[in-house]
């Protein structure tokens, strides 16, 4: 039997929703059972695999996480129309049959905080929109030097160790990773000089307590 084994796989998101337009993509979500190595070896398994931009498939251990701590996007993967299920194995079948055991007082928080970040963003975008940057947007602007988001050393990296970038509009750029020692040692000579301008105005001399 070979591994990772996929037990459940869907299509999601537009075209499982109804809202499919010419050029979307097709988006799939699954779940795999992998190897003994991963859960007995020294070393754990990934959490998820990326097949494609638009192709991912969580480790059942993650999944579950997800599902208990009522992540959306992993409640919405159970609850797919079966029209749109493209592996369902007899494990992915007892997966099916108990998601609404999932569907517990967390769902209200959940939906509602991704509701609200959704929102937010949209309101960003239409600031943008109706009021587009008069030049140019710099890394910079988002508060980290260029010279620090394209250090290869100070970025975040996913399970396959490619760059983790952060989808903010008006640009996007790598994610730092706070595990780097690169980029804990740009922060902490950031917070040396952030101190050293900020010295004259600890009390008594100034405001900060």
């Amino acid at each position: 039997m070979p591994f990772p084994l996929p037990i459940f796989e869907t299509v999601h998101g537009s075209r499982a929703y109804g809202l499919a337009r010419a050029g979307s993509d097709t988006d799939r979500r699954g779940v795999v059972v992998g190897p003994r190595s991963w859960y007995l070896g020294v070393r754990p398994g990934p959490e998820q695999l990326e097949l494609s931009p638009d192709h991912f498939r969580h480790d059942v251990r993650k999944f579950l996480r997800l599902l208990g701590n009522a992540n959306p996007t992993a409640l919405e993967t159970l609850f797919t129309d079966p029209e749109h299920h493209e592996i369902v194995t007899a494990a992915g079948a007892r997966l099916l049959a108990a998601r609404e055991r999932f569907l517990t007082r967390r769902v209200a928080q959940s939906f509602a905080g991704y509701a609200m970040g959704q929102l937010a963003r949209i309101r960003r975008h239409r600031r943008w929109l109706e009021a587009p940057p008069a030049k140019k947007p710099e890394r910079a602007d988002f508060g980290l030097p260029e010279r620090i988001v394209w250090d290869p050393a100070c970025q975040a990296r996913s399970p396959e160790g490619n760059p983790v970038v952060l989808p903010m509009i008006p640009t996007m750029f790598p994610v730092p990773s706070y595990a780097s020692e690169a980029y804990l040692d740009e922060a902490t000579r950031f917070y040396h000089l952030l101190g050293d301008a900020l010295a004259s105005y600890v009390y008594p001399n100034g405001p900060i307590v």
